[in-house]
């Protein structure tokens, strides 16, 4: 049988800190897709609120608002 200090670290080296890691890193990339989706959607807004914009260029600040809030999702349940 293996002690109990050994089965924290084995613990610890291959649960733990393999599970840290994957949230650090998924927190690395989430963070500048939360900052683009704000500016996307605020650029949306923009458009959309604008009189002389066309169906057009309201159709593509949305389009790409929307892949910046699917980035995101898929972001968030990865570092979940």
């Amino acid at each position: 049988m293996l002690s109990v200090e050994i089965r924290t670290i084995i613990l610890l080296l291959f649960v733990v800190l393999p599970g840290f890691s994957a949230s650090a890193v998924r927190s690395y990339y989430l963070i500048p897709e939360w900052a683009a989706l704000t500016a996307s959607n605020q650029n949306y807004r923009r458009v959309s609120e604008s009189p002389a914009a066309g169906e057009r260029e309201i159709l593509i600040a949305k389009t790409a608002q929307e892949i910046h809030r699917i980035n995101c999702f898929a972001e968030g349940v990865g570092l979940l």
